[in-house]
């Protein structure tokens, strides 16, 4: 693991913004 970088990389907040950046793009494939 890269120890220079930040630990919390795999935090949930990570994950959620993650998650939210895919349902906008599947949101405007939608429209």
């Amino acid at each position: 693991m890269n120890t220079s970088k930040n630990p919390l990389n795999t935090s949930p907040v990570h994950v959620i913004g993650a998650g939210m950046a895919g349902s906008e793009a599947a949101w405007q494939l939608a429209e």
